[in-house]
């Protein structure tokens, strides 16, 4: 269970009684790659949400960010490194390696924008149901005389 989190089956058991957080369960339901290690996701408003992922020592140019039919993938690609003239590594905490996760969105979540700072990608995710989807409330007697 070292660094392995599913959220699946708790998850599950709500599904159907709020409508408002199937998105959210949908984004940690269906991790690709089943890992939840180095991401958080937060919901930041009724309809708003955030995937943050620890990308430390990556550059903006380094990391790619696409969303292709419901699915937001992340990548992120370093350059071959140089072998330093005269270092000699006796530990590597964190190597210059590539990386891509990928999430499925739940339907109507869209990516509103990104941003990476002190080594930390946020992707913020909106809701946007269209109007024929939006909850509506039916006043009682509202059809007059039928």
């Amino acid at each position: 269970m070292a660094g392995l989190l599913q959220f699946a089956p708790a998850f599950r058991a709500t599904r159907g009684f709020d409508p408002f957080r199937a998105p959210l369960f949908d984004l940690v339901d269906r991790l690709a790659d089943g890992r939840t290690d180095g991401v958080n996701i937060a919901r930041t408003g009724e309809d708003t949400f955030r995937i943050e992922l620890a990308v430390p020592g990556f550059a903006e140019n380094e990391i790619e960010i696409t969303v292709d039919n419901r699915v937001l993938a992340v990548k992120g690609t370093k350059p071959a490194e140089a072998a330093e003239e005269g270092v000699t590594y006796l530990s590597r905490g964190f190597a210059p390696v590539s990386f891509e996760r990928r999430f499925t969105l739940a339907e109507h979540v869209e990516v509103a924008a990104a941003d990476l700072a002190a080594g930390v990608l946020t992707v913020s995710l909106i809701r946007k149901l269209p109007e024929e989807r939006q909850p509506k409330r039916i006043a009682i007697g509202a059809a007059g005389n039928a």
